[in-house]
């Protein structure tokens, strides 16, 4: 995940192996846990982000 903290199911998927609903399952439980964001506000061709990943170097204190 920190190696591309933006991540699209299909890629999930090739990753994992899981097929395209069980990547989206997987996807779904880590946005219930605040790991991904999805980014995009559509139903098709969503994006997802590590948003923490990205606060790091947001974060201007």
């Amino acid at each position: 995940m920190l190696v591309n903290p933006v991540v699209r199911p299909e890629k999930v998927g090739q990753l994992t192996g899981l097929s395209q609903v069980s990547s989206y399952k997987l996807i779904d439980d880590f946005v219930r846990l605040g790991i991904l964001r999805e980014v995009t506000g559509g139903q098709r061709n969503r994006i997802f982000l590590f948003h923490e990943y990205f606060d790091v170097f947001n974060d201007r204190s």
